[in-house]
């Protein structure tokens, strides 16, 4: 079990949740407005084109060059190489705001709301994910981290090797400082995961307060590199990792269990392991966003290859398409995994008159979730 620091046990009041909701709403606009003093910079602005594997589009981009590597993912262009074009490319993406474009989120955060009892969120689990997290969790628990020595060790064995695994160079790291203030502070914590009560793993988090409501923010995961470069293993720790740490969330009278930042590309593994788990999506304001206009024609096709997340404000909404000469088991069958919580309207963009049975199949994705969104058509007739 995990053992809760009466540091995160306490109940704050009112007064304290207003002035932290009131400090992170500073932190967030802060953010956004750094975000957009880089934005206009626009002398560092250039224009590069990329081609879409296996695909007809050609994309280009105007903005900061080391924001490339932020739109290409989005796009699933992580390998494109980038060329020169005589002609207009299909698809522009600015970083300034531009007519007729869709505004696309970098990233997004995925939360799950801790009013329910935890067997009645797990209830609510596909039956084979349910089945794996009780046959796991009979190996795995938490024991926090109350030693600095400890808490070193953790980083350099843990936290550090697995970040670089995953990511490479591109990976960020805390410094010592950092970890050590979040992990022995009075906003954070360090569970070590212990299997059969060897560590294998470990949890990082902090806390936050949003609009008066408690967020236990998981913030990092780590493991040894026996775990993490065994396939099964690590997909398995991971799992039971992230199920103990809502537990303790919830325990510790969190009104909100964040899972972390995510890249807003709709199938994304991810994005996807999290929607298992009954995430619902969140807007993240931290890596700010793009604005994409579409093809002129063919959107009903580019957004079948290629769903995306778009902002209206701070409302999360998705865009699918639907071309002609594609059977409804196909869109259904294409777009099963789309059924994602927190989206205020998911558009269709089709390219002929469809089926209301099509539409009602897709709307019926989100049939009891959190919030229900608006299913909107597009026809390729109208100026969208």
């Amino acid at each position: 079990m995990s053992q809760k620091p009466s540091r995160l046990a306490t109940h704050p009041s009112r007064f304290q949740l207003f002035i932290a909701s009131f400090k992170h709403a500073c932190q967030q606009s802060n953010t956004q407005l750094l975000d957009l003093c880089g934005k206009l910079k626009v002398w560092q602005h250039e224009t590069i084109d990329f081609q879409l594997p296996d695909s007809q589009y050609t994309v280009r981009y105007v903005g900061r060059p080391s924001r490339l590597c932020m739109v290409k993912p989005l796009l699933g262009a992580i390998d494109a190489d980038d060329i020169q074009l005589d002609t207009t490319p299909a698809i522009s993406i600015y970083e300034l705001p531009k007519a007729n474009s869709l505004c696309i989120p970098a990233c997004l955060t995925t939360v799950v709301a801790l009013s329910k009892p935890i067997d009645e969120i797990v209830a609510s689990y596909a039956k084979s994910l349910r089945r794996s997290l009780k046959k796991q969790l009979t190996r795995y628990s938490y024991q926090t981290v109350t030693q600095q020595s400890v808490v070193q060790d953790v980083d350099k064995t843990m936290l550090r090797p697995y970040a670089t695994a995953r990511n490479g160079s591109a990976a960020h790291h805390f410094t010592s400082d950092e970890i050590s203030a979040m992990a022995l502070g009075d906003f954070g914590r360090l569970d070590m995961l212990l299997e059969a009560g060897e560590p294998v793993g470990c949890h990082l988090g902090n806390t936050y307060v949003e609009n008066g409501k408690r967020y236990w923010h998981v913030n990092r995961f780590g493991y040894t590199d026996q775990v993490f470069n065994d396939y099964k293993h690590l997909q398995e720790a991971n799992s039971a990792n992230l199920h103990l740490a809502l537990v303790s969330a919830r325990d510790n009278g969190y009104d909100y269990c964040d899972y972390g930042v995510s890249l807003a590309k709709p199938g994304d593994g991810l994005l996807e392991w999290k929607r298992r788990r009954k995430g619902m999506l969140k807007p993240y304001h931290a890596d700010g966003c793009f604005y994409l206009v579409p093809p002129q024609a063919g959107k009903a096709q580019f957004f079948w290859d290629h769903p995306l997340f778009a902002l209206e404000g701070n409302n999360i909404t998705l865009h699918l398409g639907l071309p002609e000469n594609v059977a409804p088991e196909d869109v259904l069958n294409r777009y099963k995994e789309m059924g994602y919580d927190g989206l205020s309207k998911v558009y269709l963009h089709a390219s002929h008159p469809i089926h209301s049975d099509i539409s009602a199949a897709v709307a019926s994705l989100y049939t009891g979730l959190h919030m229900e969104p608006q299913v909107v058509i597009k026809q390729a007739s109208i100026n969208t």
